[in-house]
Parts: structure tokens; C-alpha cells; sequence
């Protein structure tokens, strides 16, 4: 046996150096081990994954509590503005889920009840007086998103934003695939009689970006994400509280759930309810249905 192992001298056991190492790697590793099975000991690890885990949760959620509306003064209202009920619809053109609810032809049955929900709504609620729609527009989906967004803010210049919104809708297809090139924003826009050079000229010049970026701003900071989420402003003085959370609470309208069913706008005139996802149209209907008109 020699020194590298172990030696006796003045009849002391002394340890050799590569012995020493060899413990101290193996103490180590053991160390490490425990730290990630038991995610730091229960002291670092266990506090960051939760936090971590809040935050994905808070991100995907409407705020709780008063929820202050957005600033509608840059888009336009479709039916009259008098109505009594306000809805919003937060879409990104190239968002599938968002051309269900337009109408386009995706998915299978389970979504029977979503096809088509916003042309439900608008034949039911904005068609006869009772609300007023908004649809607002977001982008999260890649560039193609943005532009579209830009030109649908463009097309309002010209007092064609729905018109378009219905162009974008009728021609999506994939995502950043081409379809919302810039060569085809502007034959869409020809399509629907716009002015084709004032259009041109709208959205390669990016004045639109400014606005766009306060939209999205709004929407990150208040809905979170997700798409199609829709808000039904629905007026204090037309509808029993009581009555209308009994609906919301039923129906379960948010996802993931945890999301409040309804809230309070900021200026105290709407309760809002909040619906996340690609929603049937039966349940939203269920909700105006509460209102006093």
C-alpha cells in the first residue's frame, strides 16, 4: 500500500491526496443531487418555481378587480353608439380560433357552437340596437400580425375598417406564410374600394405603428393573453347584479378558470364580463339575454 492510498507514520493513519479528492466528489455530487430532488431544500428552489408558476398564471388573466376600458377613440363602433350594451372583441387576424368566431370553416364539431359567433352576436345584439360592437384589433402572432393590424388601422382613414377586418378574415390562411404580404394587403384593400395609393402610402410609411403599440400595450397589461377574449360591458342600471353573476358563475365563461367571471369597469358605469377563449356564442348569449333593454 503507498502514500497515494494510505501511510502510517508515528503509528497515525494519514490519507492520501487522491482519496481526499475522490471523497470530496462523491460529498458533492451527493450534495447536488439532494438539492434538485428536494428543488434547493425546500429554500431557493421551491419559493422560484412558484413564483415562476404565478406569474404564467398572472399573465394569463384578466386583471381582477375595477377594470378600466380601453380607449376606444381610435377604432370604430360598429351599430349605434347609443346602445346600451358595449362588446369588445380582442382578435388577431391570423389567430385561428379568431376566424371561427368570424365565421371561417376550421376545426370540427366541438366548435359548432363558436362558428360564427361574432356575426351571431352583431344579427341578435347589434343589428337591433342593443349593443354596440368593437373589434380591437392585437398582435402577438409574428409580423404578418402586425401588418395586418396596421392596415386595418389604415382602412379606418378611409372609413373602410370593417369592410377590411371582413377581407383579412375571408383570406386567412396559416401564419406568416405570406397571406398578409404587402402585395396583398394592398389588393385586399382594392378589393373592398379603398383608395389604393392613400393606402399604400398608410402602411409603408408605418404611421400606424404608434397607435398600434398603445393597443397592445393596453391589451398585455389588462387581458393578458389569448384570443378571441371578448368584454361585455353591460351598464349597472340595466341588469341585476344578483342575476348576472349567477349566469357568469354558472356558465364558467373564463379560461382557465381561475380568471374572474366579471369585474368592475374603473368609472363605475359597466359590470364586465370577461370571456377568454374561443367561447360558443350560446353562453355570451346568455349573458346580454340578462339585460334590462
Amino acid at each position: 500500500m503507498t502514500d497515494e492510498n494510505v501511510a502510517k507514520k508515528d503509528d497515525k493513519i494519514t490519507i492520501g491526496r487522491d482519496m481526499v479528492y475522490q471523497a470530496a466528489v462523491v460529498v458533492l455530487v451527493v450534495i447536488v443531487a439532494l438539492s434538485v430532488y428536494t428543488s434547493g431544500f425546500g429554500l431557493i428552489g421551491k419559493n422560484s418555481t412558484d413564483q415562476q408558476n404565478q406569474n404564467e398564471q398572472n399573465n394569463n388573466q384578466v386583471k381582477l378587480g375595477k377594470t378600466e376600458l380601453p380607449d376606444l377613440s381610435k377604432l370604430e363602433f360598429l351599430g349605434d353608439v347609443s346602445a346600451p350594451v358595449l362588446v369588445i372583441e380582442f382578435s388577431d387576424f391570423q389567430c385561428p380560433f379568431c376566424g371561427i368566431a368570424w365565421g371561417r370553416e376550421y376545426g370540427g364539431p366541438q366548435y359548432g357552437d363558436s362558428k360564427g359567433a361574432v356575426q351571431k352576436i352583431k344579427a341578435d345584439f347589434v343589428d337591433t340596437g342593443k349593443a354596440k360592437f368593437i373589434y380591437y384589433p392585437v398582435a402577438f402572432l409574428g409580423q404578418e400580425s402586425v401588418d395586418a393590424a396596421e392596415a386595418v388601422l389604415c382602412a379606418k382613414d378611409q372609413n373602410k375598417f370593417y369592410d377590411y377586418h371582413d377581407e383579412l378574415f375571408k383570406n386567412q390562411e396559416g401564419e406568416n406564410e405570406g397571406t398578409f404580404n404587402r402585395d396583398n394587403l394592398v389588393k385586399f384593400a382594392e378589393n373592398v374600394g379603398l383608395n389604393k395609393d392613400q393606402f399604400a402610402e398608410c402602411i409603408d410609411g408605418a404611421s400606424k405603428d404608434p397607435e398600434l403599440k398603445s393597443l397592445l400595450s393596453y391589451y398585455k397589461a389588462v387581458v393578458g393573453t389569448g384570443t378571441p377574449t371578448y368584454f361585455l360591458a353591460i351598464p349597472k342600471d340595466k341588469v341585476e347584479m344578483a342575476k348576472l353573476k349567477q349566469v357568469t358563475d354558472a356558465l364558467n365563461l373564463a379560461d382557465p378558470p381561475k380568471v374572474p367571471n366579471l369585474a368592475e369597469e374603473k368609472e363605475g358605469k359597466y359590470y364586465v364580463v370577461p370571456v377568454v377563449g374561443a367561447q360558443g356564442y350560446s353562453k355570451m348569449k346568455q349573458v346580454l339575454d340578462t339585460v334590462n333593454y
